[in-house]
């Protein structure tokens, strides 16, 4: 958060947005950074359709795949508990319990592995960009993109990759002209 203020007040929008989105994936609920991004966002000219971490499971909105994996965990360690409990019991009834905790549990690590495998997001970088039809410079432009835009990466070859922006266009863009958002990747600076 505190980088992506730093990096706007030096004049470079794209990576400041960049820095909170990567924010926002680790605390989704941060509102500084989700008004901060907005706020730029909005100066920039770019529409606010940012494809989101919500997937086909809601959680994945309000709650970062490290809490959604240990409130998983814990009720998995619910579950065993309860589990070993009601086997020592001779007469236990497993219908509450078990709904009480495991079908959390189930839901909740099925959040986490469709996270893992949902496509990346990627800011563009560097001023205004041209999404091209063909790898390289061949090609027809299909549309420009701003500097800040939130695209979602679709695959990559060699130094391109081939992107969807939030209004559904796809296309190809050097490499370089995109960060991602994955908080693990380096930060292009």
């Amino acid at each position: 958060y505190n980088l992506g203020n730093s990096l706007y007040r030096e004049g470079r929008p794209g990576h400041a947005v960049l820095s909170w989105q990567r924010a926002l994936v680790l605390q989704p609920r941060d509102a500084d950074a989700l008004a901060n991004m907005e706020r730029v966002r909005g100066e920039l000219g770019i529409a606010l359709e940012i494809p989101g971490r919500s997937g086909p499971l809601f959680i994945n909105a309000s709650l970062s795949e490290k809490e959604q994996a240990w409130m998983a965990a814990f009720f998995w360690a619910v579950l065993g508990v309860v589990g070993v409990r009601g086997l020592r019991r001779r007469s236990f009834s497993w219908g509450i319990p078990t709904l009480l905790t495991g079908v959390p549990a189930v839901y909740l690590s099925l959040s986490v592995v469709l996270s893992q495998s949902a496509p990346s997001l990627a800011v563009v970088l560097g001023g205004e960009q041209s999404l091209r039809s063909a790898l390289g410079g061949g090609g027809v432009e299909i549309s420009r993109l701003l500097e800040g835009s939130v695209v979602t990466i679709q695959e990559s070859s060699g130094e391109y990759v081939l992107v969807q922006a939030a209004a559904g266009q796809s296309g190809w863009l050097q490499m370089k002209a995109v960060g991602k958002v994955d908080a693990a990747s380096e930060f292009p600076l």
